[in-house]
């Protein structure tokens, strides 16, 4: 029998779970089997009670560059966006009643990008830059994001970051609040790690009600803009611009959308 490529680590530690991407050669490219074992690891995390808090990190130079563009090349929300992995997965990191401390490095890209608006602390190396790429891919954006990143970042830096897809550096994320603190690359496994040690200090059910009160009044509208943006991925799927937009890519050229409208 064949054994699963590893895309996820999920380590347990006294009183933490640590979450890493795990495919460092593909710059942790996010693919479905990925969002499969990702869900998985949630889950587990959330249900073992020796868990307080989780650490969330990958490896290798970057911490993801997104979605695996090859999977892109066929319709992955063919079946309805209900049976796509990248679904349950993003609805169990947001469901998640456990804090999230993100620890992030080199580059966060698309859906590694995003993922981060449904952490709750985020320690990133100063050389860090973020790119939410979906316009320049022909499709929106996803994670739950067109509703957090104004939620998080206010709605000028969520539009200029989402609508104009360049690059932000690190000291901009901080001052728009999408990152909690900005580090040297060596010392972000120990300022992480300073915010899992503190996490795991205090009173367990105090620090989950927290966490679920303030996100509580946010949650129905949350749930809705994820469906909405779902069922625009399910069309933007199969669209003419994100073909463009790949045949770009693979040809290592800029996209060119003059003929849409």
């Amino acid at each position: 029998m064949t054994k699963e490529k590893q895309y996820i680590k999920s380590t347990r530690h006294e009183g933490y779970q640590h979450i890493e991407f795990d495919d460092a050669q593909r710059n942790n490219a996010m693919s479905q089997a990925f969002f499969a074992q990702l869900r998985k690891a949630f889950f587990d995390a959330s249900q073992d009670k020796e868990v307080r808090a989780i650490l969330l990190s990958g490896r290798g130079e970057m911490f993801s560059s997104g979605g695996d563009i090859n999977e892109f090349k066929e319709n992955v929300f063919s079946e309805g966006y209900t049976s796509s992995p990248i679904y349950h997965a993003i609805l169990e990191v947001l469901r998640c009643e456990k804090p999230i401390v993100a620890a992030v490095q080199g580059a966060a890209v698309g859906g590694g990008a995003t993922i981060l608006l449904a952490c709750d602390i985020v320690v990133a190396a100063k050389d860090t830059s973020f790119l939410f790429p979906f316009s320049q891919l022909g499709i929106n954006a996803e994670l739950g994001a067109s509703y957090l990143m104004p939620l998080t970042v206010g709605m000028r830096y969520a539009s200029k970051w989402l609508l104009l897809a360049q690059p932000v550096k690190c000291q901009e994320a901080l001052q728009a609040g999408l990152v909690t603190e900005v580090v040297s690359a060596e010392q972000l496994p120990a300022t992480a790690m300073r915010y899992i040690t503190r996490l795991k200090e205090l009173a367990p059910r105090s620090v989950r009600t927290n966490k679920r009160l303030l996100r509580h009044g946010h949650a129905p509208a949350l749930l809705s803009v994820l469906e909405e943006e779902f069922k625009a991925l399910e069309v933007g799927s199969d669209s003419e611009e994100l073909k463009e937009a790949i045949e770009a890519f693979l040809g290592k050229r800029k996209p060119d959308f003059s003929r849409f409208n």
